[in-house]
């Protein structure tokens, strides 16, 4: 229960620090130290001098102010990225610390993705949107990052989860051998709506189902292996289909979602060898 009190307070903590930074007076502290000591079965610890303030409980500590250091201890081999750090917050059972930040350029959460990349981190998942990005990656020392941000404000945070059991299971069943071609008997295949789909090439797979009303077509198919898919998926945008994109890479689940200049709208989605394609004409 502490745990879950805890996130809920961050935002009032937040809103606290606001009031606290430069103030220095301990009544103040203290009073506000019995307000939120309300809200949790424990004892709230504030410290507020050179800008910065602090809050500590036993499940983990908020540190926010204007001139935050990096945490190198807490984020081991991550490299200290070139942005303005604005809270950090350790929470002791999930042995994680999170940044909260803004790059100092415009593309500098990009850049910090590859750098995390040519450190060795593996993705697991990607989600891409017309203004933000979240990257999630585990490395061979069971650590697991979440880099989240704002492609457009540069607004974002970082955070590191020491001993990660989903990284640690991950490489523990990882498997070495190539991905076998997925075979498929064409001859079962419904034909590809040709007429209704415009300049958007046929897919390299079985159709299943064929859905069509006045404006739209619906594919159902199966038999493609995932790098195929990914292929399929570039040839689209490649077409023009490369706004209002909303694209997820999670595990054996692709889904990329974009309009073109006329405002015609594509979504595919695939899982474990099987998906669908919805076109939708405007």
């Amino acid at each position: 229960m502490k745990k879950n009190k805890l996130f809920t307070l961050f935002p009032l903590l937040l809103s606290v620090s606001l009031f606290l930074v430069g103030c220095g007076d301990k009544i103040e502290e203290t009073l506000t130290e019995k307000v939120i000591e309300q809200g949790t079965d424990g004892e709230i610890d504030i410290d507020s001098k050179d800008g910065e303030v602090s809050f500590g409980t036993e499940d983990g500590s908020l540190t926010t102010g204007e001139n935050l250091e990096w945490p190198k201890e807490s984020m081991g081999s991550l490299p200290e990225p070139d942005a303005t750090f604005l809270s950090i917050t350790d929470l002791k059972e999930e042995d994680a610390t999170s940044v909260i930040l803004t790059f100092d350029k415009n593309d500098g959460g990009s850049d910090y993705m590859e750098e995390l990349i040519d450190l060795g981190y593996v993705q697991r998942s990607f989600t891409k949107t017309e203004t933000n990005i979240m990257y999630m990656a585990v490395k061979e020392d069971n650590t697991s990052i979440i880099l989240n941000y704002d492609t457009v404000e540069g607004n974002g945070s970082i955070t590191l989860s020491r001993n990660n059991d989903s990284a640690k299971e991950f490489f523990e069943n990882e498997m070495t051998e190539d991905e076998q071609p997925v075979e498929i008997n064409m001859d079962e295949s419904m034909d590809w709506p040709k007429d209704s789909m415009d300049n958007i090439p046929p897919i390299n797979a079985l159709i299943t189902s064929v859905s069509q009303d006045s404006n739209r077509v619906s594919i159902g198919f199966k038999g493609i292996a995932e790098q195929d898919m990914i292929s399929y998926i570039d040839e689209i945008q490649s077409l023009g289909f490369d706004a209002k994109v909303t694209e997820m890479v999670m595990d054996d689940l692709l889904t990329y979602t974009a309009s073109n200049q006329k405002e015609d709208m594509i979504s595919v989605n695939w899982s474990s060898n099987e998906g669908s394609i919805t076109y939708t004409k405007q």
